[in-house]
Formats: C-alpha cells, sequence, structure tokens
C-alpha cells in the first residue's frame, strides 16, 4: 500500500516537472517570437527613416 503511494507520488512528480518544463519552453518560444516581431518593426522603422 505505502510502496503503491510513493511509487504513484513519484510519477506525480515526474509528470508535473515535465509539464513545467514544457510550460518554460512554451514561455521561450512565446518571449522569441515577440523579440523577432519588434526586431522587423525596428528594422522597417529604420528603412523607413533612412
Amino acid at each position: 500500500m505505502i510502496t503503491s503511494l510513493v511509487s504513484e507520488s513519484n510519477l506525480l512528480k515526474n509528470n508535473t516537472s515535465d509539464m513545467t518544463q514544457q510550460l518554460k519552453e512554451q514561455e521561450l518560444s512565446h518571449s522569441s517570437d515577440h523579440i523577432t516581431q519588434a526586431i522587423s518593426e525596428i528594422s522597417t522603422v529604420t528603412h523607413t527613416l533612412e
């Protein structure tokens, strides 16, 4: 009984850390999309000014 609880708890911990990792990666790629967008807008403005 206790052993199965422990192993179940370990599974939950692993799943949670996997999900956390995936969320972090999604946030990072989302941020880099915003950065890329901003850079392209800046270069557009720069070209317009030249």
